[in-house]
Formats: C-alpha cells, structure tokens, sequence
C-alpha cells in the first residue's frame, strides 16, 4: 500500500516543499563558501538566486519522473543513493542544456559541484528521516 493512499497528498506536498527547500539551501552554501565576491551580490543581483531556484525545479521534476514522489518508503539505502547519483547527473545534463540554450542561466561549475555533492549528502539522509517518521506515525510508534 502506497503511503499516499494513507496520509494523502499533504504529506507528499510538505515532502515536496522540504525536499526544495533543502536543495536550495545546498546550492546557496555552495555558493556562500565558494564564491570570492559578496555572494548577496551573485544570489540578488546575477540572478543566482533564480539560477538555483531553475535547477532545483529540474531535480525536482527529475524526481518525479524517476517515480520516487509515488512511494516515500526507502527500501533499499543503496538503491536511494543510485537514483539521487542518477538525478544529479541529469541535474548536470540540465546545466549543460541550459548553457547551450542561454549561457547565463548556468550556475559557476565549482558551485554546482560542491552544491551538488552538499545534495547527494543531504536529500538521502533526508529521504530516509522522512520515511522512518511516516512508517513509524503509520504504526502508530512514536518517533525517536
């Protein structure tokens, strides 16, 4: 039994929404820590910001289409690494099209590295936190 059929789409919204802001917040470390001018500068006034909000909309939609907002229960840590591993590469197939498209809408290359790695790190902890909460709620367990 799928977990949306029993918290219903609430759940899998807020899941949504944390997994973006969490996403966006590894790219925004990245390019805090990387940058050599006032990083306020690159996020407001070079349309950083929106450059990270677009590729984070990316992932996301990756994320869908890899099926992986249909069932919120880990399985398998292995497996959820692979699928992030396989998400952020199309991530950086996505910067690649993008700088074809329009160059200025590529975010700085060591910034989308270290955010990306930020990334893996943080969306499968977070993946499987999440799961364990509505597995164990499902039960009726309380969370430790």
């Amino acid at each position: 039994m799928r977990l949306s059929n029993v918290f219903g789409p609430a759940s899998i919204i807020g899941f949504l929404v944390s997994e973006a802001v969490l996403a966006t917040t590894c790219y925004v470390i990245a390019a805090v820590l990387l940058l050599n001018a006032d990083p306020t500068v690159f996020l407001l006034y070079h349309w950083g910001l929106v450059r990270i909000v677009v590729l984070v909309g990316g992932i996301l939609l990756i994320f869908y289409f890899q099926d992986l907002y249909g069932d919120l229960r880990v399985r398998s840590n292995i497996l959820l690494v692979q699928q992030v591993c396989l998400v952020i590469g199309l991530a950086f197939l996505l910067q690649a099209l993008l700088n074809y498209v329009h160059g200025q809408w590529v975010l700085p290359r060591w910034v989308m590295l270290t955010g990306s790695l930020l990334a893996l790190a943080a969306l499968p902890g977070w993946r499987i936190l999440y799961s364990r909460f509505l597995t164990s709620a499902q039960h009726g367990d309380t969370v430790v």
